[in-house]
């Protein structure tokens, strides 16, 4: 009697013992130092927006030098001095002037006023920029002049980006002039415009051709 019931106890207890190691799985011993890293890198390499943009190759460099120093030769010397100092700012630099450039081509296709308004913008930004450049490299007996020079070209700068602003609303005001006069003429003309796309979505347009 005192067998079964040893016996008893011990298969009992096997029992809650396993049920205990199915509910809380053992956990896994810590990574190596090293693993972890790989793992940490793996992770940061799967984030799509952690990529780095491939660098400029020599022929758009020197495509975006020739935008640059057309339209602000200074710019010349300056962006020489910053190539040296400090190559990523040079490199951003550079692809914002292709940038730039693209903009430029898509106003050469409108009208006239755009496109010259835009190749002022650009040029005084690049000339702001320029003199703000010196103002930090300049003696404190120059940095007045700097300054001033800087203040009248963001004023001009300013009312450039304004002008803009003015000839996109005049822009918007006719397309919305134009949607309401679109909208007017479809409104008594409900019963027509559904029958025809009902007939062309059933294709019976089709059988009325001539």
């Amino acid at each position: 009697m005192k067998i079964r019931i040893l016996v008893l106890s011990l298969f009992i207890t096997a029992l809650v013992s396993a049920s205990l190691f199915a509910q809380e799985p053992m956990p896994e011993p810590p990574l190596p130092e090293q693993e972890q890293d790989m793992h940490r890198n793996e992770k940061r390499e799967r984030v799509p927006f952690a990529v780095a943009a491939a660098p400029l190759d020599d022929e758009q460099k020197t495509e975006a030098l020739q935008f640059i120093t057309n339209l602000v030769p200074e710019a010349s010397p300056v962006l020489a001095e910053l190539e040296n100092e400090n190559p990523r700012a040079y490199e951003r630099e550079l692809r914002q002037a292709l940038r730039e450039k693209r903009v430029l081509a898509r106003h050469k296709k409108r009208k006239k006023e755009e496109y010259e308004n835009a190749a002022k913008r650009i040029t005084l930004q690049h000339k702001t920029q320029i003199l703000a450049y010196r103002y930090r490299k300049a003696e404190d007996s120059e940095k007045p002049e700097i300054k001033k020079q800087l203040h009248t070209q963001l004023s001009q700068l300013f009312d450039l980006r304004e002008r803009d602003r003015e000839l996109e609303i005049q822009q918007l005001e006719k397309r919305l002039d134009a949607l309401r006069k679109q909208l007017e003429k479809r409104k008594p003309n409900k019963d027509k415009i559904i029958e025809k796309r009902l007939d062309h979505m059933l294709g019976l347009d089709k059988e009325l051709q001539w």
